[in-house]
């Protein structure tokens, strides 16, 4: 039986991170974070962090938490705000 553990989960092309020499993971950085983009962006840690061995993760977190799409969104949000334009709903 064929085992599934070391096929590729990851999409073909990632959105919003890059693969680089070393095999982790860089964030693309964004200045501004919409909601949906939040989502993708969450959602597409998710799978990196699924796809490879427990042993690499704890390094992979920290290369995410340099890059904080959840206060970039916030940003956004206060900006838009600051022109008297809010988004449809509210992220916490």
């Amino acid at each position: 039986m064929k085992s599934h553990l070391t096929e590729d989960l990851l999409p073909a092309e990632l959105t919003y991170h890059t693969r680089t020499a070393d095999g982790t993971y860089a964030p693309t950085l964004h200045t501004f974070v919409t909601e949906s983009m939040l989502h993708e962006i969450e959602n597409e840690r998710r799978s990196i962090l699924a796809s490879i061995v427990p042993s690499q993760q704890a390094r992979q977190r920290r290369l995410f938490d340099r890059f904080d799409p959840t206060a970039q969104y916030h940003h956004h949000q206060r900006l838009l705000a600051q022109y008297g334009r809010t988004s449809s709903r509210a992220v916490s």
